[in-house]
């Protein structure tokens, strides 16, 4: 159940912060937040530059070294990265190589599911002097999941993952980032590979992973992005997702189709109806028993979400009312409203 003391106090700081943003004080105020939020931002950058310079000085590099600068152009060559970038979606967490620390707070009430509340910290460290291509990442490291980084865990949704990203050169147009790093104490050894193709007025991308860790073996996952854009300021994307598991009967699947709408540049809009679905699924009876295996469609969900660049570029809010039809509760509707709350401190561009 959600931690309501925690809630309240962060609504307060919420309000607070919105309320000084207007107020008498505004000039005063706004003039030391944007202070405090540079002086970390440098911090962060320098502390990873100069760990990055040092490892590289170690290896045998040049001390003078210079980073390569990436334009405009190159960082968003089309509507579809915007989108991405902005809306911090899984594919741009996967694609990204710029240094940032992100704090998340995250809300979500439901009417069937247990409600929440967390705070989680995601960090990336590209050490582009000593190595080129080369990324420390910290995900999702939270409250509740913090203490099972020195324990064995029991799914890797209960742990946070620290290791080490490769960002390979293309080959044959080709993408391909290698991953290593832990799961809690549970390693594991990652490949991903992409590549974009052209058609007439389509960006279609596969996507394929591999992953083998020592708790749960090999996996591999499969996602196909078909995006197009039907008017100005607006993008149609169709993803098909497929998943299967050494440890787990059957193969997920899942299609999902998003339309935005990216007029403005503060404030982008979203609707996703998604299915999922696995070809042996099974789930628990009321009794508690579990039921004959299904092959069907076992979710159905429709949402909506609102993202803005709140009050400073480094600041977004996110409203995502949903509703889902899930077999696990006869397909009754679970209304859901998820509330997310981004800080940034680094390289972040969009």
């Amino acid at each position: 159940m959600i931690n309501y003391k925690k809630l309240f106090a962060f609504m307060a700081i919420f309000s607070l912060l919105i309320s000084q943003g207007y107020g008498e004080t505004k000039i005063a105020y706004d003039g030391y937040i944007d202070h405090l939020h540079q002086l970390l931002s440098h911090k962060v950058i320098d502390w990873f530059d100069r760990t990055d310079s040092q490892l590289n000085t170690w290896l045998g590099g040049e001390s003078n070294e210079t980073l390569p600068v990436k334009s405009k152009e190159e960082r968003l060559h089309n509507e579809r990265t915007v989108i991405d970038t902005f809306f911090q979606s899984g594919k741009y967490l996967d694609e990204t190589d710029e240094t940032y620390i992100r704090i998340r707070f995250d809300t979500q009430f439901q009417t069937l599911d247990s409600n929440r509340f967390d705070v989680s910290l995601s960090a990336h460290l590209p050490l582009l002097r000593s190595r080129k291509r080369i990324n420390l990442f910290l995900e999702d490291f939270n409250e509740e999941n913090a203490k099972n980084v020195l324990s064995d865990p029991s799914t890797k949704e209960s742990t946070p993952s620290i290791g080490l990203n490769y960002f390979a050169p293309e080959a044959f147009g080709i993408g391909a980032k290698y991953s290593v790093g832990l799961h809690g104490l549970n390693p594991y050894i990652q490949a991903r590979y992409n590549r974009i193709f052209k058609v007439e007025n389509w960006l279609i991308e596969p996507v394929q992973t591999f992953e083998y860790s020592k708790s749960y073996r090999f996996e591999e996952a499969t996602t196909l992005y078909l995006d197009t854009q039907p008017l100005e300021y607006t993008l149609l994307r169709f993803q098909l997702y497929r998943k299967t598991e050494s440890t787990q009967e059957g193969m997920d699947y899942a299609l999902r189709t998003s339309y935005f709408y990216t007029k403005s540049r503060k404030t982008q809009w979203r609707i996703a109806q998604t299915f999922w679905g696995n070809t042996r699924y099974r789930f628990l009876e009321p009794s508690g028993l579990k039921s004959n295996v299904y092959s069907g469609i076992s979710d159905y969900q429709t949402e909506i979400s609102l993202r803005r660049n709140l009050w400073r570029k480094w600041f977004f809010c996110e409203v995502v009312p949903s509703v889902n039809f899930h077999r696990q509760y006869n397909y009754r509707p679970n209304y859901a409203l998820r509330l997310y709350l981004d800080f940034y401190f680094g390289h972040y561009r969009w």
